[in-house]
């Protein structure tokens, strides 16, 4: 399966950027288990890691709707939360330090047989611009691209295509 998920250049792309700006935290590792990685995984080390993680205390229950609450709860506790002690772990994701200097990464993926490399080849200016619960942010930078990149006639995108430079969005 996740051979399969990085024989998409797009998302080795995806998953080397988020490798180098975050290689201090969870956000730089793939979910689901990079492929050379997955080889290398004993039974105990994905025991353990699955005791870790995958414990009640690692999560948050939303509960929803038109339902009675003390009975919705009494059926979490009862049929799952009472199988669990309280975890001691802390499960605080630290923030990643801004590094001193910019990094410079070059990666190689499986080519396209039927692309030059000048057609499958992918370069990619990548920030981090705070943090994900700053909302007032995230959606000025969202306008901001939005008007310099993702229309038609954004100015950018404009020099892109007079370049004949394609993107992914």
């Amino acid at each position: 399966e996740m051979k399969g998920a990085y024989s998409d250049p797009q998302r080795e792309l995806d998953r080397i950027i988020s490798k180098t700006l975050f290689p201090s935290n969870c956000y730089g590792k793939s979910a689901g288990g990079y492929p050379s990685a997955i080889t290398t995984l004993t039974q105990e080390h994905f025991t353990e890691f699955h005791k870790k993680y995958y414990h009640p205390g690692n999560s948050h229950i939303f509960l929803y709707g038109d339902a009675d609450f003390d009975k919705e709860l009494q059926m979490l506790n009862d049929g799952y939360l009472c199988h669990y002690g309280r975890s001691s772990e802390n499960y605080d994701i630290p923030l990643q330090m801004p590094f001193d200097t910019i990094k410079n990464v070059s990666a190689e993926y499986m080519a396209d047989e039927d692309k030059t490399p000048a057609q499958d080849t992918f370069l990619s200016l990548s920030v981090v611009t705070g943090q994900c619960d700053d909302m007032l942010t995230q959606k000025a930078l969202d306008l901001i691209s939005d008007a310099l990149v993702n229309q038609e006639s954004a100015p950018i995108r404009q020099k892109f295509l007079e370049q004949k430079i394609l993107w992914f969005l």
